[in-house]
């Protein structure tokens, strides 16, 4: 069985990107602000992407997303990872 490339999917990545480096970017390059990527707000860009992700498959209800996104972060890979970045701040 063959599955449809639906390149759209990637949306929410890119969008995630061009906040997060062009924001970046603004505050790095233009504004002059020290350490500009550093005061860039990635849970605003973050909720965007999620956002965006939610809003592109208008056949599921919102409760469904929901659960999809719960399903894929409750996955053992990424709560490794997860307590992976977090263990640093325990030591």
């Amino acid at each position: 069985m063959k599955r449809k490339v639906n390149p759209v999917a990637l949306l929410p990545i890119f969008v995630f990107l061009a906040l997060y480096l062009g924001l970046g970017i603004v505050f790095d390059y233009i504004m002059k602000i020290p350490m500009g990527f550093d005061n860039v707000p990635i849970v605003v860009a973050f909720l965007a992407a999620i956002l965006t992700a939610c809003l592109q498959n208008p056949k599921l209800h919102f409760d469904q997303k929901l659960e999809i996104m719960a399903q894929g972060v409750g996955d053992n890979n990424i709560i490794t990872i997860v307590l992976s970045f977090l263990s640093p701040a325990f030591f």
